[in-house]
């Protein structure tokens, strides 16, 4: 789980630079720079993403065992 809050954290600031520099952009540069901060948040979402359905997966994997679990009291 710390893994997928690493790179959503990671995603969220790169996303928030790519925007606010994108804002006040005024040459090619400038905005090549915040293109590249954009698919670099793309990428980092991507991430996100696999480590989310990674750790739906495992839940769902975790919660199937569970059930077969017989309680006796």
């Amino acid at each position: 789980m710390s893994l997928w809050w690493t790179f959503w954290i990671i995603d969220w600031f790169v996303g928030r630079f790519a925007f606010k520099y994108a804002m006040k952009a005024d040459t090619i540069e400038e905005l090549t720079t915040s293109t590249i901060a954009q698919l670099i948040s793309n990428a980092t979402g991507i991430v996100v993403a696999i480590v989310t359905i990674n750790v739906i997966q495992e839940y769902s994997s975790l919660e199937r065992s569970m059930h077969k679990v017989k309680i006796t009291e």
